[in-house]
């Protein structure tokens, strides 16, 4: 989106993390929901757009604006062909131009496991999910 839209002075594209804040806060609702009115099972929200958003010092994600490949400007935002990526991959947030990295999945699933912070899950992460008397 950076490469599609620009920053205009900001780190991200604001419309767009605007959009996804709105659609995250009515999926929190349809999943509290989704808890109240279906008994027999249990649903978790995974905050992968804050969990983005407040890296911890240990991840190593320190590039969160730049892909690791050189994408195309067309609709695929693809890495060209026959680039050399990023040397450290582990370093950044995204492959191309949409994809995250292993690594920054590894971040999300790592905290959605467990959450370091409330905000992370809702209503539980997943470890405590696993440890409960269904």
């Amino acid at each position: 989106m950076i490469t599609m839209y620009g920053t205009n002075g900001s780190s991200c594209v604001d419309f767009i993390n605007n959009a996804v804040q709105l659609f995250n806060a009515k999926l929190v609702s349809l999943v509290d929901d989704f808890n109240n009115n279906l008994r027999d099972a249990k649903f978790i929200y995974i905050n992968s757009y804050q969990i983005a958003l407040t890296p911890t010092p240990t991840t190593g994600l320190r590039i969160t604006n730049v892909p690791c490949c050189n994408a195309t400007n067309t609709i695929s935002f693809q890495c060209i062909s026959n680039r050399i990526p990023c040397p450290n991959r582990n370093n950044y947030a995204f492959w191309d131009a949409v994809h995250p990295t292993e690594a920054a999945d590894v971040v999300t699933t790592r905290r959605a496991y467990t959450a370091l912070l409330p905000q992370d899950t809702r209503p539980s992460d997943i470890r405590t999910l696993a440890a409960s008397n269904l």
